[in-house]
C-alpha cells in the first residue's frame, strides 16, 4: 500500500466546519483489556471491554461566527458530536461519534499565527466507521435525494447510524427535513425510511440510529426544503456497528 498524504481532510463538530482552520488532528480508538483466563486454560484469554476514544485538534485561531472560538469558547465541559475524514470525497471513509470537550488552548508567541488545541474524550454515544453520502461541497436547494452507496445489510445484533452537520443556512424561514432511506437496489425503486432526523432551522448537528435486522443493501439521504430561497450546505455519513 502506498503512503498517504493527509490533504482534502474533513473536520467537523457540532454544525461547524472547521477544516479551513486545522492544521492537525487525531482520533484515537481504544477498548479495554479484561483479562477472563480461568485455572483450566494453558494461556492467557482476555475478551475486549468498555470503549473509548480522543480526539484531538491543533489549529490556526480565529474568533467570530462560524469560527473556531465561537465553538470552544463556550462547550468546555459539554458534550459535542464529531466527524473527521482523511478525504473528503463522496463514498471516502469517515468516522463519527459523540465526545465530551475536555481542554480548549489558545494563544501563543508574538509575531506568529496565534495557534488553537482542542481536546476532547469518549462519551456514551459509540464511534462509528462509516461511509461519506454528502461531503458538504453542493448546496441544497431543493428537494433531493444523494446518489447512495451499497453498505450491506445490518444484522440482527447491529444497527443503522447516520450523522449530519448541518452549517449555517441562508434564505427566509429556511427548512431542512432529512431521512435515511434503504433498499436492496441502487436505483432505489420501493424506498423504505429508516431514519428521521430533527428538522433543521439553522446550523446543528445530530446522530441517530436504526436497530437491525435490515435486509436492504443500499442507503441514501433523502432531502426535503422549505422557505423562501433555501440553501443548506450538510456533511453526512452513514453506517452500521
Amino acid at each position: 500500500m502506498a503512503a498517504f498524504i493527509l490533504k482534502d481532510g474533513k473536520f467537523v463538530l457540532n454544525g461547524y466546519d472547521l477544516s479551513g482552520f486545522v492544521k492537525s488532528m487525531d482520533l484515537s480508538l481504544s477498548t479495554a483489556e479484561i483479562d477472563v483466563t480461568t485455572i483450566d486454560q494453558d494461556s492467557i484469554k482476555k475478551i475486549g471491554g468498555l470503549e473509548d476514544l480522543s480526539i484531538s485538534a491543533e489549529g490556526f485561531f480565529e474568533a467570530g461566527v462560524d469560527k473556531p472560538d465561537e465553538l470552544f469558547g463556550s462547550n468546555l465541559g459539554s458534550n459535542v458530536n464529531f466527524a473527521v475524514a482523511a478525504d473528503n470525497g463522496k463514498g471516502n471513509s469517515a468516522y463519527f461519534g459523540g465526545g465530551l470537550e475536555t481542554s480548549y488552548s489558545i494563544f501563543g508567541a508574538v509575531g506568529e499565527a496565534a495557534p488553537f488545541q482542542f481536546n476532547g474524550s469518549g462519551t456514551e454515544t459509540k464511534h462509528v466507521k462509516g461511509t461519506i453520502e454528502d461531503p458538504g461541497t453542493t448546496a441544497i436547494t431543493a428537494n433531493a435525494n444523494t446518489t447512495g452507496f451499497e453498505l450491506g445489510a445490518v444484522t440482527s445484533d447491529q444497527k443503522l447510524y447516520a450523522a449530519i452537520f448541518v452549517f449555517t443556512p441562508s434564505g427566509t424561514s429556511p427548512t431542512l427535513d432529512v431521512k435515511v432511506q434503504s433498499d436492496d437496489n441502487s436505483s432505489f425503486t420501493s424506498a423504505t425510511d429508516r431514519i428521521t432526523f430533527t428538522q433543521a432551522t439553522g446550523k446543528t448537528s445530530e446522530i441517530k440510529t436504526a436497530d437491525g435486522a435490515i435486509t436492504d443493501t443500499h442507503y441514501r439521504f433523502n432531502y426535503t426544503v422549505g422557505g423562501s430561497t433555501p440553501n443548506f450546505t450538510l456533511f453526512g455519513i452513514i453506517g452500521k456497528r
